[in-house]
């Protein structure tokens, strides 16, 4: 396939829906592209897949346009016509010359038939629906042509071709709804239809529908049905029909008559409602229908759950006292319980400042059910000359110590808002904070108090409060959010004018004022809540990304520290303000944990408003406490106020009025409080069970003593028998249980486990004794033996009865993506790693460790006994998740690897950080359950999760020992590496002393040959460890790996290196008494030379192809490294010398990531020697502190 050929998208339509969405086209141009409905090649011009904006999905096509710009579709074969020409469109701008035309081509040549000149509309929503009829049979290709201003063009989704065929309705369905229906619209939606059709000719009429409403029917003043054709928003543009009868009458149904002709695909069908002006906004309404018939006769509607609206107020619509658009919502109680409402006031246009723009207020006595006539509290002027010294972005915060209420604004005198304003502090040169008070509870307002000069650097560009709400702290602060401005010059180029997020303060009741610190970088429009005395929380929008900023200070603002759920647990649509409230303190109460959080939840658009509710100060925002109030578009900006104990109030930019409230109760949101019946729980009965470690066909080890252990009744009577030995034991109060079987000899012959207690049994088949070992590390470990190189032929070899597999899978992998349900629910330690043991089979075999395999099956075959493998590998793992949590805490130097949530310590890798968020992240925001600790949810990487989920199940199980394949996520950076010297001897000592079976052997790979600059620096670390603890291995597999591919294929090397060690030392085999590749010993300098000494020469050191040594370098005092000679002198000793080192002082060895050629010094076994450096850890220390080694993008297992 050519760079610019594309394959089929999606899979082929049926006849009747043939509808392209361009999902599965790769984004960016192309030449051509195959498609269900045809090929489409560019003829002039660019055409392209857009992946940024799209109808239906994330892809669309796109015409750049330029001076022309075409493309063909060549029909597909068997395309049934004549038919209709479908699909959704907009152009990107106003700008001339602009031309669109769609063509047939067919036995008579090319025929235009449609001209889109005047027909697409501009703007980002896809707002043009076109219909072409196809009308010739013969019509083999269609072209679309565009002509507009360079890189412009149009963007055409959802593609359909329909047959002339009869219409029919395929489908009627009601389609989940939720919208606010509102006091002061003539029209609120209460129910969405959507009626599908196939066929165009004869097309279906709508006669008549029949439908019940649901709620207080005393609440509607009239009811009407819109048909909406193909758009899915509403819009009160189409009427169907009104009630023909009473809407109070106790009439079965309303009865609707009209005449309106379906189209040929979706139609959409809305019943709403007028409310009249004295509606109980506490009640709720919907309809439902009962009836639909056509002028083909009825219709059979899908069943669906009953549905209703909440009800609200429209405060502001655009249009209300001559003004363009209502904006920015703030919302307070006072302490009279009289809500205050302020927003924008925009006169002209829906723009922000500068412009002709006031603060309004309005008032409610009745707990928002009705509400005074707005009045204006903020007017700076309306002279054109200064830009109509606009006045906007208000906040409101009630004194709860003096009753008296405030309001925050920002003042443009001319162009001195967020672009035009600049340093300085009069209203000539910068915008201006100001303030207005009332005293009598929102009856009158003081006159504008200017506080610049108390709050404003002179050499900030701006600062404005924080729009919405301020707060009253417990001790009688006042505290309004704000941000600044950077000055627009600076040395740093990013802090051009850059906004930090910041609080104003006053602590003598509004006399002065102070401003803190810049919480975070590229933030504004925050919200403030007190979470405990004297702790203050920053909600800060985000401008660079989809999530909220949270920032919290425990000295107003002089320092800030990041919260937990920063840029994590909260989305928002890129960029937009929020609000947040603390339920106790709104109700002037002590403090308790219950925060409300409201937005739009979404990242695509400022759409579904939605109040969330946290039980613990903000650090979880479960889905159960979610209520989404406005599924549909609008501004999205909110703020909301606790009416009383019972209620809160929301002020918001709603889908059906610029300014729409609403009383929500906080039992919807958070439900209602559990009662206690009086009733103690009882205690669940304890079945008989036993780790997963324990199943048919395990392997016991051989000459030590057998741990079985289990759970079961409390105190209950447990008698355990291993073929015919027998043992009786008690479980202790909590039901645990454990006995030991004296030490038995190898042997295949088979036996049987049985556990009993209290007339529950459990039993065992197919046991043997030999030799187990537990494989662990990451995916290099993990990978399988038919993913391996000639693994097909290893397998191909048949079952090995005497080679038993457990496969302790875990849950899920850090691969990419984000988790689903399935994945992150399996995230406890109970639940991560799962599997049982099996006899090596073509089918076991082929998806266990591959380096366990060749390692196992080499062990077989040399003691001639059973063995077995325990493998609970996890691709992407570092060592500090393989190590007990509580053990990295109590390490000096390792504690601040468990320090906070590990997604955001920079102590551990960059790999492992980003790739948690990008598995966890869509998890958390939608509020799931996912399971975690103080150091943050569960998942591989994390610090001490697969010592709990992978390690910890397995003790005290009898094992001959351990084989280690990890690393890759650790040798990140140059800190990274040097700590992995601390971790890796942590790691096994900490196993060997939970195991309490002595210092088991613990054989471990060496990273192989991988273009990652700090490989050569890990891989010596791993040798020193060999003198660190005593009883490790280590196989050396520099001769092996890949330049760029983190998981070399070739396993059997790495498997059987490691096994030969075991059979040298742990099995002291004769046959491999030379059980290690040569490692460095010694080097000494003789005149200018260095003489270099080696163990494991065995019966010598050569080459192993015949080539002189290489990859040898030696440096003298000033520590430059040079490329040496190198002469083999006897068995295990090598002369080093370089005529640029007169006098050597150090040498090292294949000191490179990835050496090329391959290394070639080996010893008699043809084992490889590992790589190292003769320098001592302090030099290397040195060394690599003062390098600018850059570290690896990829880092981990590159997954």
């Amino acid at each position: 396939m050519g760079r610019n050929e594309q394959t089929p998208s999606e899979g082929m339509l049926s006849e009747s829906d043939q509808v392209l969405s361009f999902e599965q086209a790769r984004p960016g141009p192309f030449d051509k592209l195959e498609t269900p409905l045809g090929t489409w090649t560019t003829e002039t011009g660019r055409s392209m897949v857009d992946d940024k904006h799209a109808k239906t999905g994330n892809r669309c096509l796109q015409l750049t346009g330029g001076t022309h710009t075409s493309v063909t579709l060549h029909l597909a074969d068997g395309m049934d016509l004549p038919g209709k020409l479908t699909f959704w469109t907009e152009r990107w701008t106003r700008r001339a010359p602009f031309s669109f035309r769609i063509e047939e081509h067919s036995s008579e040549g090319w025929e235009e038939i449609f001209n889109g000149d005047d027909h697409v509309r501009v703007g980002r929503a896809f707002l043009s629906h076109v219909a072409v009829s196809l009308g010739n049979e013969k019509i083999r290709q269609l072209r679309f042509s565009v002509t507009s201003p360079p890189d412009t063009g149009i963007l055409i989704d959802d593609v359909r071709i329909t047959p002339a065929r009869p219409q029919k309705i395929k489908r009627v369905q009601a389609v989940p709804l939720t919208l606010p229906a509102l006091v002061g619209v003539d029209a609120s939606p209460l129910l969405k239809l959507k009626i599908e059709t196939e066929g165009n000719l004869n097309p279906v009429s709508l006669t008549e529908l029949r439908a019940t409403l649901n709620g207080d029917s005393t609440d509607v003043e009239s009811v009407l049905v819109f048909f909406g054709g193909p758009h899915s928003q509403f819009t009160a543009s189409t009427s169907f029909g009104k009630a023909m009868n009473d809407i109070n009458s106790s009439d079965a149904a309303l009865i609707f008559s009209g005449n309106q002709t379906l189209l040929a695909g979706t139609n959409y069908l809305w019943i709403a409602c007028k409310l009249s002006k004295d509606a109980d906004i506490d009640h709720e309404v919907g309809a439902r229908v009962t009836q639909i018939r056509t002028s083909h006769g009825p219709v059979t509607m899908e069943a669906y759950p009953s549905s209703k609206q909440r009800l609200g107020v429209a405060l502001r619509q655009g249009g209300d006292e001559g003004v363009h658009t209502y904006r920015i919502p703030g919302l307070a109680t006072t302490n009279d319980g009289t809500l205050i409402g302020v927003y924008d006031v925009r006169r002209q246009n829906g723009g922000d400042l500068p412009g002709n723009i006031d603060v309004g207020m309005s008032r409610s006595t009745d707990a928002g059910r009705t509400w005074e006539p707005m009045r204006v509290i903020m007017d700076m002027g309306n002279d054109p000359d200064w830009r109509y010294d606009g006045i906007g972005d208000p906040a409101v915060l009630v004194d709860r110590q003096t009753g008296s209420i405030w309001v925050a604004a920002t003042w443009s005198h001319g162009n001195r808002s967020w672009i035009g304003s600049m340093p300085g502090l009069e209203p000539e040169e910068t915008g201006q904070l100001m303030l207005v008070h009332s005293d009598d509870d929102g009856v009158t307002w003081s006159e504008p108090i200017n506080i610049t000069q108390q709050v404003k650097r002179p050499e900030w560009s701006f600062i404005l409060q924080g729009p919405g709400k301020g707060i009253t702290m417990r001790d009688g602060t006042l505290v309004f959010a704000a941000q600044y401005q950077d000055p627009p010059d600076t040395s740093d180029n990013t802090a051009h004018r850059l906004p930090h997020s910041t609080i104003i303060y006053s602590n003598n009741h509004g006399k002065t004022w102070q401003a803190g610190t810049g919480a975070f970088d590229d933030t504004t429009e925050a919200q403030v809540v007190e979470i405990e005395p004297g702790l203050l929380m920053l909600n800060c929008r985000y401008n660079r990304g989809s999530v909220r900023v949270v920032m919290t200070t425990r000295d107003m603002g002089a320092t800030w520290q990041k919260h937990a759920t920063s840029e994590r647990s909260l989305i928002e649509p890129r960029a937009c303000m929020a609000s947040l409230i603390n339920v106790e303190r709104e109700l002037g109460r002590k403090m308790n944990d219950r925060l409300l959080f409201s937005n739009p939840d979404s990242i695509k658009g400022r759409n579904r408003i939605t109040i969330k509710a946290s039980l613990d100060r903000g650090l979880t925002w479960p889905k159960a406490f979610r209520l989404l109030l406005d599924e549909g578009n609008g501004s999205g900006y909110s703020c909301m106020t606790m009416i009383d104990e019972h209620t809160v109030g929301i002020l918001y930019e709603g889908s059906q009025a610029h300014m729409t409230f609403q009383r929500v109760p906080l039992t919807d949101i958070i439900g209602k409080p559990e009662t206690n019946t009086g009733d103690e729980p009882r205690e669940e009965a304890r079945a008989l069970k036993l780790p997963q470690i324990f199943s048919d066909h395990m392997v016991l080890q051989a000459n030590v003593v057998i741990p079985v252990w289990g759970k079961s009744h409390a105190n209950s009577t447990v008698q355990v028998s291993l073929g015919k030995e027998k043992i009786n034991t008690t479980a202790d109060a909590s039901g645990n249980w454990s006995v030991q079987f004296e030490k038995r000899k190898a042997t295949a012959s088979p036996t049987v486990m049985r556990i009993e207690s209290e007339g529950q049994q459990i039993q065992f088949k197919d046991i043997v004794v030999g030799e187990v070992w537990v494989c662990a590390g990451q995916s290099n470990m993990e990978w399988a033996l038919q993913q391996s190189a000639r693994g097909h032929e290893e397998l191909s070899r048949g079952n090995a009865p005497q080679l038993r597999l457990m496969h302790l899978r875990g849950g899920t992998r850090g691969t990419l993506g984000a988790y689903d349900q399935t994945q992150w629910t399996r995230l406890t330690p109970e639940t991560y790693c799962k599997g049982k043991w099996k006899v090596a089979t073509t089918a076991s075999a082929s998806e266990f460790s591959a380096v366990g395999w060749y390692f196992g099956r080499f062990l077989q075959q040399e003691l001639q006994v059973p063995v077995g493998l325990i493998c609970p590998a996890v691709g992407g793992t570092p060592t500090e998740a393989w190590i007990p949590a509580e053990t990295l805490l109590n390490n000096v130097d390792l504690k601040g690897l468990v320090s906070g949530d590990w997604l955001d310590n920079e102590r551990l890798g960059a790999f492992c950080r980003s790739r948690g968020r990008q598995n966890l992240l869509a998890a958390i925001q939608a509020g799931e359950s996912i399971p975690g600790d103080a150091c943050g949810p569960n998942h591989p990487f994390k610090p001490g999760f697969m010592w709990q989920a992978g390690i910890k199940p397995l003790i005290p199980f009898a094992i001959r020992g351990v084989i280690w394949y990890q690393g890759e996520s650790n040798a990140e950076t140059p800190a990274r590496t040097q700590e992995h010297g601390k971790l890796f001897p942590l790691l096994i000592h900490q196993w060997r002393s939970k195991w309490g079976q002595g210092d088991f052997p613990f054989l471990y790979v060496q990273l192989p040959a991988l273009n990652r600059p700090e490989w050569p620096r890990f891989r010596d670390g791993q040798r020193r460890t060999l003198d660190q603890l005593t009883n490790l291995g280590m196989a050396i597999t520099l001769d092996t790996g890949h330049q760029s591919d983190v998981h070399p294929l070739f396993k059997k090397p790495v498997g059987e290196r490691l096994a030969i060690w075991a059979l040298g030392t742990t099995y002291g085999s004769e046959m491999h008494t030379t059980y290690s590749g040569p490692l460095f010993d010694s080097s000494k300098r003789k005149a200018s030379k260095m003489v270099v000494s080696f163990k494991h020469a065995g019966d010598g050191l050569t080459s192993s192809d015949g080539m002189a040594l290489r990859h040898f370098e030696v440096c003298g005092k000033e520590g430059v490294f040079h490329m040496a000679n190198v002469k083999v002198i006897d068995t295990h000793s090598l002369l080093v010398w370089s005529p640029k080192v007169p006098e050597p002082q150090e040498v090292r060895y294949a000191w490179h990531p990835f050496p090329k050629p391959p290394v070639n010094l080996v010893n008699s076994a043809g084992l490889p020697a590992s790589p190292f450096s003769s320098e001592s850890e302090e030099k290397l220390s040195a060394r690599y502190a003062d390098s600018n080694t850059p570290h690896h993008p990829m880092g981990g297992d590159g997954h």
